[in-house]
């Protein structure tokens, strides 16, 4: 089990890359979502780094989105890279495919 404060501190991030871990939760996940119009923050990095490490995660926040789509899309991102990519605007062609059940 770790925390955000072991990832936040340098010598701990040598404990998250060498754990067998199965399972990534990240609660209050929307303090990872990428700020619109700025570099990522460091919380924001310290989860790409460490993703791949889990074949299993799950993100839980219960504050309402904040309605920008870098910020929605980039949560998407770091949950699932494969299928999602971090976007300014969604264009109508990705809008109606997710609607039609396409993905990204």
């Amino acid at each position: 089990m770790g925390s955000r404060s072991d990832g936040e501190d340098p010598g701990n991030g040598r404990i998250l890359t060498h754990a067998p871990w199965d399972l990534l939760i990240v609660d209050e996940c929307h303090h990872f979502a990428p700020a619109s119009g700025s570099r990522a923050s460091p919380r924001t990095r310290m989860l790409r780094e460490i993703r791949f490490l889990f074949e299993h995660r799950l993100f839980a926040s219960a504050t309402p989105h904040n309605g920008k789509t870098v910020s929605f899309t980039g949560l998407l991102e770091l949950l699932d890279p494969v299928r999602f990519q971090m976007h300014y605007e969604v264009d109508d062609q990705t809008r109606s495919s997710l609607w039609s059940g396409g993905g990204w």
